[in-house]
């Protein structure tokens, strides 16, 4: 059946799956591509793209895909895949194709970007969430180290793009919400990012760097926007990815390689022998982790909070995960709270005694 790549999306996000797209260049893929996916009872995107066009015409490949999509016996959307000018998509949308993508790659840096920055602050501008414009995320702190840079005009374009280009479209289509260029930052400019005295820092001496939680107490930063403690999903979730007894042990290979940071599973093992006596059994290790981390972020929240005035911000490392592992998120993959979750709603509320 046809269907556009929104209903496609819809289906792969409630069966927390990916969805194939593959390019229909001949009639000989196409049949082979829908028996597939009817064979396997799975929606699929079928595709076309501009390049194609030299061999195989849109005009006559078209309405083949999408007389098979419409008598598929599965979900099928007809797209067109990286579409280089704008008569490309026209032609595509005439025909009935449910889906386009325009690529934009070819054009000029700033005009390309600029064109993504327009869309994307019209697309956010209006949500109520929407409390700041943040340019990137550690990218002033690392290129001012000489990280993710090898040459001088990928400086130039990192202060083209996050100190010029983007204040200038935010003036034009969000004037009222302020932006700030980088997070940790001082205020641009590669002006000490990381300065506690000014902007807002990243601190993670507590974890990455195996500091004690009394580590908190040395330091009065102005706002810090990120630090962070970890902690293992629940067991319900940890049965979503393995239902076998004898991968429940934090040292094997499945749970392994459901944790975020490499070597984070003894990290957290280090840092319980420190605040608790050794659990006896794989649930109680999961639960005493998620209680260290909120024990973690309480003791760093509490500090700032107490210095109120000098410190007017503390956001703690994450929310939610994308998919179940072992993470700094208060709430896990499947929507369930980790108790940090609980413990933030006291620690965070108008009035705390500390």
């Amino acid at each position: 059946m046809l269907t556009g790549l929104k209903e496609i999306l819809k289906i792969a996000e409630e069966r927390k799956c990916a969805v194939g797209m593959f390019n229909a260049t001949g009639f000989d893929s196409l049949q082979a591509v829908i028996g597939a996916a009817e064979e396997l009872n799975e929606p699929v995107i079928i595709a076309h793209a501009e390049v194609h066009n030299v061999y195989n015409d849109i005009s006559f490949v078209g309405p083949a895909m999408l007389a098979a999509a419409k008598n598929a016996k599965v979900p099928v959307c007809v797209h067109l895949d990286h579409g280089v000018t704008p008569a490309m998509l026209w032609r595509a949308l005439r025909i009935g194709f449910t889906s386009v993508m325009i690529d934009a790659s070819q054009k000029e840096f700033e005009e390309n970007i600029r064109e993504e920055f327009r869309d994307n602050i019209k697309r956010i501008r209006h949500h109520a969430s929407l409390g700041l414009w943040c340019g990137n995320n550690e990218m002033e702190e690392f290129v001012k180290e000489g990280n993710w840079v090898s040459k001088p005009s990928e400086v130039r374009d990192y202060l083209f793009m996050f100190e010029r280009i983007i204040p200038e479209m935010l003036a034009k289509y969000d004037p009222d919400t302020f932006y700030w260029p980088a997070s940790p930052s001082s205020g641009g400019s590669f002006d000490e990012p990381q300065d506690p005295n000014r902007g807002d820092v990243h601190y993670w001496q507590v974890w990455h760097g195996n500091k004690p939680f009394s580590e908190y107490r040395k330091y009065f930063f102005r706002y810090v926007s990120e630090f962070g403690f970890q902690s293992f999903p629940s067991l319900r979730t940890i049965q979503t990815f393995t239902d076998d007894p004898k991968d429940w042990n934090i040292f094997s290979y499945v749970m392994e390689k459901h944790q975020r940071n490499a070597g984070a599973n003894g990290k957290i093992l280090n840092y319980l022998q420190q605040t608790y006596r050794y659990p006896e059994n794989f649930s109680d290790l999961l639960y005493a982790s998620q209680l260290l981390q909120a024990e973690a972020i309480k003791y760093g929240v509490e500090h700032f909070r107490r210095n109120r005035g000098r410190c007017m911000g503390a956001v703690y490392w994450q929310l939610n995960d994308c998919w179940p592992v072992a993470s700094w998120a208060s709430i896990d993959y499947c929507g369930r709270w980790k108790a940090l979750h609980y413990y933030a709603r006291r620690f965070f509320a108008p009035v705390m005694i500390s």
